[in-house]
């Protein structure tokens, strides 16, 4: 076993170990009469998230469009449906390699699809930062501290490497280095702008599914829905950044404790942490199921 599978394994569970511990101290805080079941609330949960993966898929085809690539919509939800599970295998990759591997068996090369997970990594970071402003950054309250300067200096690096002038050589340069086939296309401040806004739907459509998820056990005033959204896009991103465990495990759910300790019971915080893990996971496993018929297509 690689070493770097072993320190994620000893992190991933260390942060689950400290989550159940911090439950563990919390739960005797809880006031379960105030708890109820609300089936319809989940419902709604899983349509938000649900939501969600078709606008990411949406999204992606308009992407690959934007790099010359003109793919079905069909096409672009059953990939992504059919790969979204390698984030849970070790190494941070295999849904890319998956998602390329995919493409490529309809005709699309595969250089296209590792520019467009470049593109959608950096819009991600972008739309979870400006979305978590635009609530008026509640969400850290007064227990962490914001560096705002680093924040501004990751903002400015990445509005650099994505302006049209910047990105598009940077690309071909390194595909030429790599001796690979160049990708021609233009991508445009406009249809940058048009991609950040249909990621800042998409953690919205999420953003609702975690605050319905929420709302399903807990009664969270409707007040906070905002908050909730723009702390689901923070600790969203902080796991998908994270090279440490696979798909965020335990990162994830760590920041979501952390964040939702300001608004809601601590005990409550890490069971709704550790539910939207589960519910996510559900439901990307039931739309792989949904798919799997078509899989032989790409194979």
């Amino acid at each position: 076993m690689r070493t770097r599978t072993v320190i994620a394994w000893i992190v991933g569970i260390a942060i689950f170990v400290w989550i159940g511990r911090a439950l563990y101290l919390n739960w005797h805080k809880i006031s379960f009469e105030e708890l109820e079941f609300n089936y319809a609330f989940l419902v709604l949960s899983a349509l938000f998230h649900i939501g969600g993966f078709v606008f990411m898929s949406i999204t992606w085809k308009c992407t690959m469009l934007f790099l010359g690539q003109d793919i079905r919509f069909t096409q672009s939800l059953e990939i992504l449906s059919l790969t979204r599970l390698g984030r849970y295998l070790p190494g941070k990759v295999w849904f890319a390699m998956g998602r390329a591997y995919f493409a490529k068996a309809q005709g699309v090369p595969q250089r296209a699809v590792y520019v467009s997970i470049v593109l959608e990594v950096i819009l991600q970071l972008w739309a979870a930062v400006l979305l978590f402003f635009a609530t008026g950054a509640p969400a850290f309250g007064d227990s962490i501290r914001i560096n705002v300067y680093i924040v501004g200096a990751v903002l400015l690096a990445s509005f650099v490497l994505l302006h049209p002038a910047i990105f598009n050589r940077l690309i071909n340069t390194i595909l030429k280095r790599l001796k690979r086939q160049t990708i021609d296309f233009d991508l445009t401040i406009p249809r940058i702008l048009a991609l950040l806004i249909m990621f800042f739907l998409i953690f919205a459509l999420h953003g609702s599914g975690f605050f319905f998820l929420i709302r399903s056990f807990y009664p969270l005033e409707l007040a906070k829905f905002p908050v909730m959204v723009s702390i689901f896009a923070v600790a969203w991103v902080i796991g998908f950044v994270s090279f440490i465990t696979p798909a965020g495990l335990g990162v994830r759910e760590g920041t979501l404790s952390l964040l939702l300790a300001n608004y809601v019971p601590t005990g409550i915080g890490i069971i709704a942490a550790l539910l939207s893990r589960i519910w996510l996971t559900v439901i990307e496993v039931l739309l792989f199921l949904f798919f799997v018929r078509k899989l032989r297509s790409y194979l």
